[in-house]
């Protein structure tokens, strides 16, 4: 039984070592592939919550709006119609922000893995086309996250005001307090409609990137 054991062993290391290279290749290029479709849904779910965002926003303006109408009879009501969408505005914008740092980190990942691994082609033309293709994508990234930054500070302008209004007509909504300071509502819906011209831009960069990502028969075309 010894001498059994003892004449396989170096069978069964040669096939357990085969194996475990054969693992991790394999497991190497599966993980790339996933980390390109994780940046692609990380880039999808931004831009459902920009889509929300665009919704939320239009909401607040409608409820400004009401503030501000001489007709309305029962302003209790519409302030706090107003003030329930500026929180849901509020805490979406908490989680588009948090998606839109989950896109950036898996799009640094995406790509500083990409980088590591250009040099690794022995073929000089596959070696300069991956190299390009990952410029280009790393560029049309980019753009995403440069029109993001701008929705950020748009984003917090915005939310911003509409809180003060909200913390201000709380103290205040009387006829006199509505009139001192529906002045500033139309530059405050001016805000809203240039946070969603920046949202729009932050879609198109999405819209070109999930283009040049989208694979063969993925379903994913875009319109």
């Amino acid at each position: 039984m010894k001498s059994f054991k003892s004449s396989r062993s170096p069978f069964v290391i040669c096939i357990t070592i085969i194996g475990l290279i054969f693992i991790g290749f394999y497991g190497c290029q599966t993980s790339n592939v996933d980390r390109a479709e994780r940046t692609t849904t990380s880039m999808q779910t931004l831009n459902e919550d920009l889509n929300t965002m665009i919704d939320h926003i239009d909401q607040v303006e409608a409820s400004l709006n009401n503030l501000t109408n001489p007709q309305q009879e029962n302003i209790r009501q519409v302030y706090e119609e107003y003030s329930s969408r500026v929180e849901e505005m509020e805490s979406h914008g908490e989680r588009l922000i948090t998606h839109a740092d989950e896109m950036n980190e898996q799009g640094d990942e995406y790509f500083s893995e990409w980088e590591q691994q250009d040099g690794s082609y022995t073929n000089p033309q596959i070696q300069r086309l991956s190299q390009e293709r990952r410029r280009e994508l790393r560029s049309t990234y980019s753009e995403i996250i440069e029109a993001n930054n701008e929705v950020r500070q748009d984003l917090r302008r915005y939310i911003s005001d509409t809180e003060e209004i909200q913390d201000f007509l709380s103290h205040d909504l009387s006829t006199r307090g509505i009139e001192s300071i529906s002045s500033l509502i139309p530059e405050v819906i001016d805000d809203g409609e240039q946070l969603k011209a920046s949202i729009n831009r932050v879609q198109y960069s999405i819209d070109v990137a999930l283009s040049e990502m989208e694979r063969p028969g993925s379903g994913q075309e875009q319109e």
